[in-house]
């Protein structure tokens, strides 16, 4: 399986090198679209609650849950690379990576923190809004390819990634449910409005 992983990224990665607009794009993807996507969900929160749309209070929750979910999500992850499975990144456990992507802090590769991050908050959005949700699942999507691509994740690494981010933004959404947040952040909501 680690075979078939590592062929796959040295195919991936293969491509970088080769073109400055492919490798802008994926620098781009890698390092900074998450942060994007931050923003956009914020700034499209904010804009429905200038509106006085009814959605404003189920982004405002989409936004508390996955704030929630990405601090989970990352310890998680960290203390799973550390003390159950530490696989060491790409670039540095293999010769001629293109390493497109900012070296990240650590060497820990597995499971991505950036693809988690990036699909908890685009799952926490299309569990509200799936036309918006599925955008940010596109972005998702590019982020974690962007870190295959950029030389500091292994394909394994981000599609388990990808499954956490998914499992948090759902235990997230069923806690918020489970413990009532979503009527106090609709009065939060209300209250600023109003």
């Amino acid at each position: 399986m680690f075979s078939l992983d590592t062929r796959l990224f040295l195919a991936m990665n293969g491509l970088a090198g080769k073109s400055q607009a492919f490798d802008a794009v994926v620098t781009f993807c890698a390092g900074n679209l998450i942060w994007l996507m931050a923003i956009a969900v914020l700034v499209r929160a904010a804009i429905l609650v200038v509106r006085n749309d009814r959605r404003a209070a189920a982004y405002f929750t989409a936004v508390t849950r996955s704030a929630a979910a990405v601090s989970i999500a990352l310890l998680g992850n960290w203390l799973f690379g550390q003390y159950l499975w530490f696989r060491e990144r790409p670039f540095v456990a293999l010769y001629d990576v293109h390493l497109l992507a900012v070296p990240p802090y650590g060497w820990q590769s597995f499971p991505s923190g950036h693809a988690a991050a990036a699909f908890v908050v685009a799952f926490s959005v299309y569990f509200e809004d799936r036309h918006a949700g599925t955008v940010l699942l596109v972005a998702a999507t590019a982020v974690a390819l962007g870190r295959v691509f950029g030389g500091v994740h292994y394909p394994l690494d981000v599609l388990v990634g990808a499954f956490a981010g998914f499992v948090w933004a759902f235990a997230a959404r069923a806690a918020s449910r489970r413990f009532g947040v979503e009527p106090s952040v609709a009065a939060f909501v209300k209250r600023i409005h109003g």
